[in-house]
C-alpha cells in the first residue's frame, strides 16, 4: 500500500494528471491588472465598461487615460474602440477572416496586460458581458495571441417596445436596466422618442378614441417647432418630450448604442396650423371607421412645408446629436402621403402635387417622387449634423407606386423587407441588388409574445434567428421582452448565444437559464 501511495505520487510530480497543477485561468490573469487604460477622447461607452470591470472584475487596478507612448508594461490593461487608435487590436488576417463584418477582440497575458476592443461602440459592452459571464473560467492560454468573434448580426436595431413608448410609466420599468440589457445582446441602434406623458396633446371630439392612436411613434413637431407651426403645442409639452428624448439617447450612448427615432411621418396636424395656413393642407389620413372628423397632414409638395420639415430635423439635431437614423413607419395612425393609393380615403392631397387629370401611372409616380424627396429632405438636414445619418422605411404601404421609389433609392435610404421578399424573382433580384446603391436591407422579427410579457419560447426564438440568417440578413430588427419588467427571459438568452456563436446548443442555453 505504501509502495502505491508513492507510485501516486511520483506520478504526480511527472504530470501525469492525478494532483496536476491547475491551469490559470482568464480570472487569474484578471486579477494581474493593474491600470485599466482608456483613451483621454474616447467616447462614454468606454468609462461605462471601465468602471464595470473595474467594479466586477479587476478591483484592484487603477482606471488612467494614459498618453499612447510608453504603456506597454506589465499589467497595463487597455479599452478602446478600433478607430480610437489606442491600441493594436487584431492581426489582418483576422480581420480578413471576419468578411468584413464587426468583430469583438481580446487579448490578455498571464502578467494581466492585453487589449478589449471592438470594431463599433455597441459592442464594447457586449463584449465585456462575455467576458464577465462566459469566459472567466476559461483557460487564459486561449487569449494569449487574442480571440476574434465575429457577431451573427452588423446591425441589430429594435429594442422592448418600451423605452419609446408611454407604456414605459408601468411600474418598475428601469430605462437605464433596459439599455444595459440591449448592450449585453449585441444590439447596435434603439429608437429613444417616446411622449413624456401616457397621452398626446391631441383630443378628439367626445366619444372618439381615435387620438389615442397618436401616442405611439411620435413625430418630430412632438419635440420641437418652427414659425410655420409654432403655438401649435404647448412650451411645456415640447420641453417635456425633448427632455426625455435627450435622456434616452444619453443612456443609449452611455452604452455605445447609436440612438434614434421610430416615428409615423408625416403625420396630421392640429387644426390651429391649417387654419392659420389653410394653403398647406396636404392629404386626409384618418381612418373613417374610427375618427369623429377629418385629419390632415401639411401638403410635402409645398416648399414651405419642405422647409419646415427640414428645419424641424436640424433644430431636433442640434438638441440631440447624437441622433443616427430614423425608421419612419408609413400610413398609419394618422401617418400618410398624398395621393398614394394606399391612404384610407382614397388618394387625396394638396393642390400642388397633381393638378389635372393624369394617368393612374402618371400619379404614382408623382407620388412615389414626392415620398422619396421628402426622406431625402429629412436624411439630408440630419447629414448636416451627422453625416453617416440613415432613413429606413417600408414599401407595404406602396404596392401602386413601388416601381418608381425602387429606381430612385439612393445613398443613406434604407428598406424593410419580409425575408420571403428576398427570393430569386424579379422583385426579388431586384431588392438584392440595392445594397450596391447604398440602400441597406433590414427584416424583424418578434421574440416575445404580444400580450403578456416573459412567455419562454427559445426554440421558436432560435428558429427565427436562424431563419434570418438562411435568408441572408445580417442587420436586422428585433423586439425582445423589457428586462426590467421580465429579468428571466430565456428568449433574449437565445438571441445572444446565437449571435456571438453560430453554433451555439440552444438546448445548453436553456438549462444554463433554467439553473440561474
Amino acid at each position: 500500500m505504501a509502495k502505491f501511495v508513492a507510485l501516486l505520487g511520483a506520478l504526480s510530480l511527472l504530470g501525469f494528471g492525478f494532483a496536476a497543477e491547475r491551469k490559470p485561468t482568464v480570472a487569474d490573469a484578471l486579477k494581474n491588472i493593474r491600470v485599466l487604460a482608456i483613451p483621454a477622447n474616447g467616447r462614454p461607452v468606454n468609462r461605462t465598461v471601465a468602471d464595470e470591470f473595474h467594479r466586477d472584475l479587476a478591483p484592484q487596478a487603477e482606471i488612467k487615460t494614459p498618453d499612447q507612448s510608453g504603456w506597454n508594461e506589465k499589467g497595463i490593461f487597455r479599452i478602446a474602440i478600433a478607430d480610437e487608435k489606442f491600441l493594436t487590436g487584431p492581426s489582418s488576417d483576422a480581420l480578413r477572416e471576419s468578411g468584413g463584418k464587426g468583430w469583438i477582440f481580446l487579448k490578455l497575458a498571464p502578467d494581466g496586460s492585453g487589449e478589449f476592443t471592438t470594431s463599433a461602440p455597441h459592442l464594447l459592452y457586449a463584449l465585456y458581458s462575455l467576458l464577465r459571464e462566459d469566459w472567466l473560467g476559461l483557460d487564459a492560454a486561449g487569449f494569449e495571441n487574442g480571440k476574434v468573434v465575429v457577431p451573427r448580426f452588423s446591425r441589430l436595431e429594435g429594442g422592448d417596445n418600451y423605452l419609446a413608448n408611454p407604456k414605459r410609466v408601468a411600474a418598475g420599468y428601469d430605462a437605464e436596466r433596459s439599455v444595459r440589457e440591449l448592450a449585453r445582446l449585441g444590439f447596435s441602434h434603439v429608437p429613444v422618442n417616446a411622449l413624456a406623458k401616457d397621452m398626446p396633446a391631441e383630443q378628439g371630439p367626445p366619444g372618439e378614441i381615435y387620438y389615442r392612436f397618436y401616442y405611439f411613434s411620435p413625430d418630430l413637431d412632438q419635440f420641437v417647432e418652427t414659425p410655420l407651426n409654432a403655438g401649435a403645442y404647448s412650451p411645456e409639452y415640447l420641453e417635456a418630450n425633448l427632455a426625455l428624448l435627450k435622456e434616452n439617447a444619453r443612456l443609449a450612448v452611455k452604452y455605445g448604442l447609436t440612438p434614434g427615432l421610430n416615428i409615423s411621418s408625416p403625420r396630421s396636424v392640429p387644426d390651429s396650423v391649417l387654419e392659420k395656413h389653410p394653403y398647406l393642407r396636404g392629404a386626409r389620413v384618418d381612418h373613417p371607421f374610427r375618427s369623429y372628423r377629418p385629419r390632415f397632414t401639411l401638403t410635402l409638395s409645398h416648399p414651405a412645408v419642405r422647409w419646415h420639415y427640414a428645419e424641424l430635423m436640424r433644430r431636433l439635431m442640434r438638441e440631440v446629436p447624437e441622433l443616427g437614423y430614423i425608421y419612419l413607419w408609413t400610413n398609419d395612425s394618422g401617418s400618410g402621403f398624398e395621393y398614394t393609393a394606399s391612404l384610407y380615403a382614397g388618394r387625396n392631397g394638396g393642390a400642388y402635387l397633381v393638378r389635372e387629370w393624369k394617368s393612374h401611372e402618371a400619379i404614382a409616380k408623382a407620388a412615389a417622387d414626392n415620398v422619396l424627396r421628402y426622406f431625402r429632405t429629412l436624411r439630408d438636414a440630419a447629414a448636416e449634423t451627422r453625416p453617416d445619418f440613415r432613413l429606413l422605411f417600408n414599401l407595404f404601404s406602396f404596392s401602386n407606386e413601388e416601381e418608381f421609389m425602387l429606381d430612385g433609392l439612393t445613398e443613406g435610404l434604407d428598406l424593410w423587407v419580409a425575408p420571403k421578399e428576398l427570393d430569386d424573382s424579379p422583385r426579388g433580384r431586384r431588392l438584392k441588388s440595392l445594397p450596391a446603391k447604398g440602400s441597406e436591407i433590414f427584416t424583424t422579427t418578434r421574440l416575445q409574445n404580444n400580450y403578456l410579457l416573459g412567455i419562454p419560447s427559445p426554440w421558436l426564438a432560435a428558429e427565427e434567428v436562424r431563419s434570418l440568417q438562411a435568408a441572408g440578413f445580417d442587420k436586422a430588427q428585433v423586439t425582445v421582452d423589457p428586462a426590467p419588467l421580465a429579468p428571466y427571459d430565456v428568449n433574449r438568452d437565445v438571441l445572444r448565444a446565437l449571435n456571438f456563436d453560430a453554433s451555439a446548443d440552444v438546448d445548453a442555453v436553456v438549462s444554463a437559464a433554467a439553473a440561474r
